[in-house]
């Protein structure tokens, strides 16, 4: 835990910038289009999109009961809804969407210190691919599937050599989400954890659990992982943070 902390400080030192932070999505913007450029004068392979049923549970099909409903009442106590500004999630894009074939990091100088700041590069099965900075924005962008894709990925590429540096905050950030050990450093001394928020994400069903110091836990919601009871109660009492009300954030709420 102590090197995956170390590798977040120096990758993200300035990040707090206001001004840094701007030139850097103006960057990564700019990145992104020059790829959807190249990308839109490959021929589309449709055989390569993902096959099958759907993608996520949105919506439980179940008639709710009246004791259903009164118990979401209960549970609204510990949801706080914060409204997505840039718009609900496209769930049929989602659908549409081709399987994560590789990916790559970048190095590059962006801030007015001349302090370097990385960015990966998924790739996708049609061609395309698309820069983004952090695992956070992974979790806020990504569907399910696509996590699972990334991890096999990663860890396949890390079965025989040691990750380092920004390599190992993803490897350490998927191996916790997927593969969680009591055992690892990172789950002791909870009652010294101070929580900062706890998000929730439809789009991919994993809440993230952000503490004071920096270091974000991302969990799949339907998994157990090594919390303890009080950390559970503390959890519960900072209240969970979506974008909308839905069915998978009171299930989660329940399952907490």
């Amino acid at each position: 835990m102590k090197a995956r902390k170390k590798a977040r400080e120096q990758t993200y030192t300035d990040t707090d910038n206001e001004h840094d932070s701007e030139e850097d999505e103006r960057k990564i913007e700019s990145m992104n289009k020059e790829d959807a450029r190249e990308s839109s004068e490959k021929v589309l392979d449709v055989s390569k999109k993902r096959k099958g049923g759907p993608r996520m549970k949105i919506m439980s099909k179940r008639k709710k009961t009246e004791s259903d409903l009164e118990e979401e009442e209960d549970l609204k106590t510990f949801l706080k809804v914060v409204p997505d500004k840039e718009g609900i999630i496209d769930y049929e894009v989602l659908e549409k969407r081709f399987l994560i074939s590789n990916w790559e990091l970048k190095f590059y100088h962006y801030d007015r210190h001349g302090a370097e700041g990385i960015c990966y590069r998924i790739f996708r099965s049609d061609g395309s691919s698309r820069w983004i900075k952090t695992f956070s924005e992974m979790v806020t962008r990504f569907d399910r599937l696509d996590l699972v894709e990334l991890y096999n990925l990663v860890m396949q590429r890390f079965e025989t050599i040691t990750p380092e540096g920004v390599d190992l905050v993803l490897w350490g950030d998927l191996r916790i989400m997927f593969d969680a050990n009591a055992e690892d450093e990172l789950w002791q001394n909870q009652e010294r954890w101070n929580l900062k928020s706890w998000n929730f994400y439809e789009n991919c069903e994993v809440h993230t659990l952000t503490l004071e110091d920096g270091i974000e836990i991302h969990m799949l919601a339907e998994r157990k992982y090594p919390l303890i009871k009080e950390t559970l109660k503390r959890m519960m009492s900072l209240k969970l943070i979506a974008k909308f009300v839905s069915d998978g954030a009171y299930d989660l709420l329940r399952f907490i």
